[in-house]
């Protein structure tokens, strides 16, 4: 038998005998055989992403942003994501490559004007939807998303911007 303890921005997490339970925050458990348990983040989790992608009219721009986003349902998340090891890296590196696929989508689709006007709508919201589609499916990953923001939209073309016709 083991004991296993929490810190005050971590929720304990005990399976068992096919059951999963939250101990709580700063919670400590005495984890018998065959059990396992794993601390999972209580505060709020960040994850940037940051790519380039050709509008519609063939203008590279590139995008920088941040998901703020926090496990709302530790029990959830635990059963489907990892926390140990490097686990909260891959969880924002996945979310990272999603919002990434999101934006280049719709980026593709737009012109350089349009993204500039709608990277506060349209962008976001492709970001958002993406996101959703992976953070709710199959009755929930226990992640809730707190703010989705786009930082910057720029040229990424420096002859573009200073206005000489590109090679």
């Amino acid at each position: 038998m083991r004991f296993a303890k929490s810190g005050p921005n971590e929720r304990l997490v005990v399976g068992k005998h096919s059951r999963v339970i939250s101990a709580g925050t700063a919670a400590s458990v005495f984890v018998g055989p065959g059990a396992t348990c794993v601390r999972v983040p209580a505060r709020r989790q960040e994850a940037r992403f940051e790519t380039t992608q050709e509008t519609r009219d063939g203008i590279p721009l590139g995008f920088k942003g941040v998901v703020i986003y926090r496990v709302a349902d530790p029990v959830a998340a635990a059963t489907i994501l990892n926390f140990t090891g490097a686990g909260l890296e891959e969880i924002r590196a996945m979310i990272s490559h999603i919002c990434v696929g999101g934006l280049r989508a719709t980026a593709a689709r737009l012109t350089l004007g349009e993204c500039i006007e709608q990277r506060r709508t349209t962008l976001i919201d492709a970001v958002r939807r993406a996101l959703m589609t992976v953070v709710s499916e199959r009755g929930g990953s226990g992640i809730e998303l707190d703010v989705i923001q786009l930082a910057q939209v720029f040229i990424v073309d420096e002859e573009i911007v200073v206005g000489r016709t590109p090679k």
